[in-house]
Formats: structure tokens, C-alpha cells, sequence
């Protein structure tokens, strides 16, 4: 019984990185202006799908909202493909960026961020991590800069 419930945290581990790379292919893909891999359109649909087939319908004033009695790990990720085509869908959508910062570490940021402000002109995940440090950059540039003509 333990080795099976190893084999299907192995498949559910699988299936969630699989879930999560094909969300941040298509974010990216429009982003950069281009358009998604079929593949990575075919893993949210299927995602989509199995919650959906999990799901039951709930009346609220209106309308009607789905709801998920069973908390099963799987149907959850389901919620998340759900989720993410809900928001490919919606126009809010365009307002998706790429950090173009660099974490505490150094290295690339690349995080995806919805950019909520009144102009969008959001240009970090986060000011205290990638704009901090991209600030900082850039004052130890022009330090630098100031320095060598002199």
C-alpha cells in the first residue's frame, strides 16, 4: 500500500511540474508576442477537463458557481488549469508581465506578474527583491561611470 501511494505522489509531483512548465510557456508566449505550443494549450485543456469532470454545479443569485467537494490532489491541479485558461480568457490578460530583473542571487528573475496598475507601469515582481537590487545596479553603475571620468 505504501509503495502505491509513492507511485501516485510520484505521478501527482509529475503531473503538477508538467501543469506548472505549460502555464509559464503560454504566460510567456504572450508576453513575448508569439503563440503558445499547441502541447502546452493541450496540457491546460486536459487539466481544464479533468476538473471539470470533478466538479459539480452549485446555484448562487444569477447563476451558477462550480464547486469541488472532494479534495483530491489531482483535482486541484485541474483548478489550476481551470484557473489559468479562466485568466487566457480574460482581458486582464494583456496586462501579464515578465520580470526583467535580477534576484538576490544574481540570477534572472523571468517570474510572471500581473500588472494591476493604473498606467502599467509596473516593471518588477516585487520592488523589495528584483527592483531593489535592480536599482541598486544602477546607482553602483553610475558611481562608477562618475568615477572613471573623473
Amino acid at each position: 500500500a505504501e509503495l502505491w501511494h509513492l507511485v501516485e505522489s510520484t505521478d501527482l509531483l509529475s503531473r503538477a511540474l508538467t501543469l506548472r512548465d505549460a502555464v509559464y510557456r503560454v504566460f510567456t508566449s504572450l508576453v513575448v508576442g508569439t503563440a503558445p505550443a499547441a502541447g502546452d494549450v493541450a496540457v491546460l485543456r486536459t487539466s481544464s477537463a479533468e476538473a471539470l469532470a470533478a466538479a459539480t454545479w452549485q446555484p448562487r443569485v444569477g447563476g451558477l458557481d462550480l464547486s469541488w467537494p472532494d479534495p483530491d490532489p489531482g483535482v486541484v491541479l485541474g483548478q489550476v488549469g481551470l484557473s489559468a485558461l479562466d485568466l487566457l480568457r480574460d482581458p486582464a490578460s494583456a496586462r501579464i508581465k515578465l520580470c526583467p530583473g535580477f534576484g538576490r542571487g544574481g540570477t534572472s528573475c523571468g517570474w510572471l506578474f500581473l500588472d494591476t496598475t493604473k498606467n502599467r507601469s509596473r516593471r518588477w515582481c516585487s520592488m523589495s527583491d528584483c527592483g531593489n537590487v535592480s536599482k541598486s545596479q544602477r546607482q553602483s553603475r553610475r558611481r562608477q561611470d562618475q568615477r572613471a571620468s573623473r
